[in-house]
């Protein structure tokens, strides 16, 4: 089957796929088979298609007919929409590739592990850190208790108004 590749995005972007020395072509290794169409990535991000179409820096695959987007583009996509875990993001798109096949799977475990080492891990701040052990050597252990569990909410990752919400409880 003879696939026809287009990328639309950034020039350099640090993406599964790169051009063969004087080839002009992409590596014909790339799982693109396995990659998420537009509408399953934007679902597995949770925004609508549409959201993911608009943007002019979304780096698209073509294969036959369809456009797909390359598993660490999602996962990038996924860091920045933050409505769901990008974690949880990963590993969907590694459990899907294994629908086509056991390689195509080790190929997306790879790309996604690449673009997840490119994502920012949120840490508590240590000033927030001494805080919170300062607060608990100084005060009832019931009021430390609910200064450090404040705080610490408030610097977990996807405390945004449009990004995931832990669920309370």
């Amino acid at each position: 089957m003879n696939l026809q590749h287009v990328i639309a995005g950034r020039a350099g972007s640090p993406h599964a796929f790169s051009r063969r020395p004087g080839s002009g072509e992409l590596e014909p290794d790339l799982p693109v088979e396995a990659y998420p169409s537009l509408s399953v990535a934007a679902k597995l991000i949770g925004v609508s298609p549409s959201t993911l179409s608009r943007r002019a820096d979304v780096v698209r695959v073509s294969a036959a007919n369809q456009e797909r987007i390359p598993a660490g583009e999602v996962v990038r996509l996924a860091a920045i929409y933050r409505r769901a875990r990008v974690s949880r993001v990963a590993a969907a798109l590694v459990e899907r590739a294994a629908g086509a096949g056991a390689e195509a799977q080790e190929l997306v475990g790879a790309e996604v592990d690449r673009a997840m080492e490119q994502v920012p891990v949120l840490s508590t701040n240590p000033g927030v850190a001494a805080f919170i052990a300062e607060a608990r050597r100084r005060l009832p252990e019931g009021l430390a208790a609910q200064v450090g569990a404040t705080l610490k909410r408030d610097v977990e990752p996807g405390r945004s108004t449009v990004g995931w919400t832990p669920k309370e409880g």
